[in-house]
């Protein structure tokens, strides 16, 4: 089961059940640079009430939503595994769209 939680709060936004999503991650042990490596993912948030007063959005209002980025934290079963931000980029078949990437 995987968690997308607001850093800030604690809140964890809806995704749909049936949702996945990959993220490759890299061993930055065996990179050249030594530098972690970037990662980013889309992730589609359901236009629950939770997520529409978290995201900011108004569907009535035909607006995106005011938050554009937001720190949030991943988990898997439980366990935190990733830090990153999450950025707006569109509206789709209802669903809020935003990328999640981080280092």
């Amino acid at each position: 089961m995987i968690d997308v939680r607001i850093k800030s709060t604690g809140v964890i936004l809806d995704i749909a059940p049936d949702a996945s999503f990959q993220i490759e991650i890299e061993n930055p042990i065996f990179a050249d640079n030594r530098c972690p490596i970037p990662f980013s993912t889309e992730i589609s948030f359901l236009p629950t009430q939770k997520n529409k007063e978290q995201l900011g959005y108004l569907d009535a209002m035909l607006l995106p939503p005011s938050v554009k980025r937001l720190n949030t934290e991943i988990y898997a079963s439980g366990v935190k595994i990733l830090d990153g931000m999450l950025s707006f980029n569109s509206i789709k078949d209802g669903c809020l769209n935003y990328t999640f990437s981080g280092r």
